[in-house]
Formats: C-alpha cells, sequence, structure tokens
C-alpha cells in the first residue's frame, strides 16, 4: 500500500520514551501494512520514531479508505492521550 496520508504528532513538550536520541516532539504514525483474518481486515500503524506500532480496525466486509483507517486510530486511547499534550491530526504527503 502506497501511504498518501499520515498522522502527525506535535507535542507542546519534547518527551522522553522508548527510543534513541533523547527527548522529541515530533511523530509521524502511517500505516505499516494491512492484513485480513477471518474477523476482517486490521491495520498495524505505527512510527519507528515513536518505536511504537498498534493495529485498528481496518473493514469487515470491504477494506475501509486510508483516511478511514487513521480516522479510526485517531478514535484509540493512544491517541486521545497525545491530543491532550498537542497538536494531532491526519496530514497528506506532499
Amino acid at each position: 500500500m502506497e501511504n498518501k496520508l499520515y498522522i502527525e504528532v506535535k507535542l507542546r513538550e519534547p518527551t522522553g520514551g522508548f527510543w534513541d536520541g533523547g527527548a522529541k516532539s515530533y511523530f509521524v504514525f502511517k500505516i505499516d501494512n494491512i492484513e485480513q483474518d477471518e474477523k476482517g481486515y486490521y491495520a498495524k500503524i505505527g512510527s519507528y520514531d515513536a518505536n511504537f506500532f498498534f493495529t485498528v480496525s481496518a473493514g469487515v466486509g470491504h477494506q475501509l479508505s486510508e483516511r478511514a483507517i487513521l480516522t479510526n486510530a485517531l478514535k484509540t486511547n493512544y491517541f486521545r492521550k497525545l491530543k491532550q499534550l498537542g497538536n494531532v491530526q491526519i496530514v497528506p504527503y506532499e
């Protein structure tokens, strides 16, 4: 899948975590891959900069669009917490 969109995270304050290079305030999360099992499609979304990946639903009867998948990701507790720390949005690659 060619990614045309990604989730951009800009934190107000740099923060440390499970990554190299000290405190960071900017992260890019993208769809790494989409797979299918007996329950439907699911997408692996993550950021190598944040050293964090997770899965979200990508559709049951058919595969959702890239924007719909990223919108599902924004509804997770992880991104809800990040929104409290800064700006989180879906943006296109240029």
